[in-house]
């Protein structure tokens, strides 16, 4: 990529993220709630136990609470919430505080810039 830099790498580095997780344990009510607030589409189906929001450049995974997500894991070692925030880029600013888990989803205006 033609972005390279000489500094030193930090957070503000990343241009994106290619997949976050949000572990709930209501998937199809935190997708909705994402859906609304952050106009992010569903991305190729989803089910009671996973659903992915966003596109290519960018997805949300909304996992069931202990789900496990390889067939090698010990059942015990389903996901589980940690803290969490995710700014995604949009058309308004905003944010959006998860009442019982530590989320705290952001949107930031796009820049229109020239």
């Amino acid at each position: 990529m033609k972005n390279g830099d000489n500094g030193a790498f930090s957070w503000a580095d990343i241009l994106y993220a290619s997949e976050i997780g949000l572990v709930v344990d209501d998937v199809a009510a935190a997708a909705a709630t994402l859906t609304e607030f952050a106009a992010v589409a569903p991305y190729k189906g989803g089910d009671d136990q996973f659903a992915a929001l966003g596109d290519e450049y960018g997805l949300l995974l909304v996992m069931k609470r202990g789900r496990v997500i390889d067939f090698t894991s010990d059942p015990s070692h389903g996901v589980t919430v940690f803290r969490t925030d995710v700014t995604i880029r949009g058309a308004k600013t905003s944010k959006y505080q998860f009442a019982d888990y530590p989320y705290l989803v952001g949107l930031e205006e796009r820049c229109s810039c020239a």
